[in-house]
Order: structure tokens, then sequence, then C-alpha cells
């Protein structure tokens, strides 16, 4: 009726005049869909809607997107990644199905030294094909990096942050990135170059229990925390990050591409540690409930307080040559010569010191809140006076080097 048109026509007016933004990576999630689709292989992906625009900070908190990977962290970063619940070390890391060696050989492959500007799509591949380099037992993540010819137009983007770490002296520490694309030749010679550094402060605190002790109490076996521990480490790291490449494809049926990445990350730990050494026949259980003491009182014990420094310099790099030819008549041949290098070095000194405590007293009603009192000022020195000291090593600093490196070349004949 006349009498509700003119409301419905105000309605109409306020929808037009306002504006709806949407925004995510949906584009993102449909190019990794159907690369799937089309893919022989059981496999997942994920991939990046432009340059500079993967969905996550962090590299390794995109690939766990994916079903069936898991994130570890380190030092409160994502750093490794397994797939099927096996660790680290069963999962083979692959950029553009080359083999890219990492530095750090112990705890698997670590992302955080590839930026997100580098990757243009990741895929965890589940299922081998002949093409493919073995010593995946979990599976394979493939990095596929930025193909220039694939952008139409100059990409240029520049990126900073700064982060503040509060408990780590307040510190605010910079991270810059740069990406250049661009094409020439009428598109058919592409380039691009990546460069990355970053700087970080951060400390991380520990108080854990890793031994106890039983008791008898009216019958019952009680367990009773036998050696808590408090652990600081401040870690600064700074870390340098390169990459570049150029695409030549001077016809439709011959492309060849050339790669090169650079990372290095140089690592410095203090670690600070506390060790509190109960003697079982010096304890005293209290306030019991759930088989187990949650006041305890140790009487007469050695305090081990430990000091150690760490120094690490990680670097890996790889460098690629690839080219891929076709026929009108299906025929395809890929050919890829490529050279990859990790390199670590690691130096490490300790120093022991141990006292005797004469009482402490350690809370656990609540878990998430401990209370632990030490019937000495731990930071005093004159308690650590060499004539009443019941253990002063200095242990000889360990040093390693390691490096691992390849040199392979494939043909793929189709």
């Amino acid at each position: 009726t006349p009498a509700n048109s003119e409301p419905i026509a105000a309605a109409d007016a306020a929808q037009e005049a306002g504006e709806v933004v949407v925004t995510g990576f949906r584009a993102s999630i449909a190019t990794a869909l159907d690369a799937k689709r089309r893919d022989t292989r059981v496999s997942d992906g994920i991939s990046a809607e432009d340059l500079g625009k993967f969905p996550s900070q962090n590299i390794t908190e995109s690939i766990q997107r994916i079903s069936g990977v898991q994130m570890q962290n380190i030092n409160g970063r994502g750093a490794t990644i397994s797939i099927r619940g096996l660790g680290p070390q069963y999962a083979l890391t692959t950029i553009n199905g080359q083999t890219f060696k990492s530095a750090d050989f112990t705890d698997g492959f670590r992302y955080d030294i590839i930026q997100t500007e580098l990757a243009n799509a990741v895929q965890v591949l589940k299922s081998p094909t002949p093409d493919m380099d073995s010593g995946g037992l979990s599976g394979t993540i493939n990095i596929q990096t930025v193909q220039p010819l694939d952008y139409k137009n100059r990409k240029i983007v520049l990126s900073a942050k700064a982060q503040n770490s509060e408990y780590a002296g307040k510190t605010i520490t910079p991270k810059f990135g740069a990406s250049y694309v661009d094409q020439f030749a009428d598109g058919r010679v592409g380039v691009y170059v990546n460069l990355g550094y970053q700087k970080l402060e951060d400390r991380a605190d520990y108080l854990f229990q890793d031994r106890w002790a039983t008791q008898t109490i009216d019958g019952a076996v009680i367990a009773v925390p036998r050696r808590p521990r408090y652990r600081r480490i401040d870690r600064s790291i700074e870390q340098l990050t390169g990459s570049g490449g150029v695409q030549w494809r001077p016809t439709d049926r011959l492309e060849i591409d050339a790669t090169a990445i650079y990372a290095r990350d140089d690592t410095k730990y203090d670690v600070n540690q506390q060790v509190f050494l109960f003697n079982t026949s010096r304890l005293t259980a209290g306030s019991i409930s759930d088989g187990a003491s949650k006041v305890t009182t140790a009487t007469n014990f050695t305090l081990e307080n430990n000091r150690q420094e760490e120094s690490r310099k990680l670097s890996s790099q790889g460098y690629t040559l690839a080219m891929k030819w076709k026929d009108e008549d299906g025929l395809a041949v890929r050919a890829v010569g490529n050279f990859t290098r990790g390199y670590a070095y690691s130096r490490e000194d300790a120093a022991i010191l141990g006292v005797t405590i004469p009482s402490a007293t350690l809370d656990i009603t609540d878990p998430r809140k401990p209370k632990y009192t030490v019937a000495a000022n731990l930071s005093d020195p004159a308690l650590y006076n060499q004539a009443t000291l019941v253990r002063n090593e200095f242990p000889n600093g360990a040093t390693r080097r390691t490096t691992g490196k390849e040199v392979s070349t494939q043909v793929d004949v189709t």
C-alpha cells in the first residue's frame, strides 16, 4: 500500500548508499582445490592469492591449515611440521621439487627460514610418484616459489613491522621485507627478487618437575616432588633471507627457469637454570590429595645454579636451473640441475655452582599458580662463596660444525 511503500524506498536508498567489503583468501582456497582435483596423487595444498599475500605471517602456520599436518613450536614460534603424527625428521621438504638442505639436522627442516613472500603455493604429497625424490616416509612438502611470468604487471611489495617483547627488556625489534616482480621482452622474460631481514629479542620462563619420590603414609603410597627446576632462556636472533629467479619463455613450447635461495640465522642463547636436588630422606609431605603431596617441605638439600651460553650460526642455500619442453604430439621433457648446502656452527659453554640450602617449601595446591619459598636469597653473591660450594665446575665448551650438501641432476621424459 502507499502507506508502507515509503519506508521500503528509504531502506533501499540506505542500502545503496552503504558499502560492504569482504576480505579473505577465497582465491587461495579455490586454487588449492583445483590443483588437488587435477592431481593424480594423494595431495593437499594451499596457495597465495598474490605476491606477499600468503594467509599467515609464518609459512609454518600456513602449512598447518592442511589436513594431517601438525606444527611444532620452537621458543614460541612455528618452526617444524609433522605429517600423519610422525616426527619432523620423517618428512621430506623440497622447493620446486628439488632438495633444499636445512642447517639444523636434529629438529627436522626449519620452516621459519622461508619467507612467506617466497612461496607461491605449498603442497603436501602423501603418495609418491616416480619423478619425486625419495626420503619422505610420512610425506613430502613441496614449496613452489613465485613464477614471475604469472604476473602480467610489475609488482613491488614493501613491508615493515616492529615487535615489542615486554619481558625481554621491552626491546622493540624490526622486520623488513621487499619483493619485486617484473616482465620484459614482451612478456617472454620474468624476474623476481626478494630480500628480508628480522631481529628478535625474546625470553621464556619455565617451572617444571622432572622427578618424583614416593612415601608410604597411613598405608598409602604418596607421590612427593623430588626435583623441581626453574629455567629462563633469553634469546637474540638476527635473520637474513634472500631469493631471486629468472623465467624465460622464448616459445610456447620451451621454458627455462633459474632460482637462487639463501637464508642465514644467527642466534644467541643465555640459559639460566636452578635445579633443586631434594634429598628423599629429608622430605615432609603435607596436604595430601589425589595420591600426591600438594605442600612439600625439603631440608638440607643441594641447589645447582647452572649458567649456559650458546651461539648458533645456521645457513642454507640452494640454486636450481630447470628446462621444460613439449611438442605438439604430447612429448614432454624436463631437465633439472640443483645444488644445495646447509651449514651449522654451534658453540656452548656452561658453569655449574652447587650450594646447600637449609629448607624450601613447594605448594602445588593450585597447579596453575605454584608457590615456592626458599630459605635463602638465591641472587645474593655471598651464597656462592667458593669456600662453601659443594660443586664448582666449568665443563669444557662443546663446539659442533655440520655441513650437508647435494648436487643432483634429473631428466624426466613423458
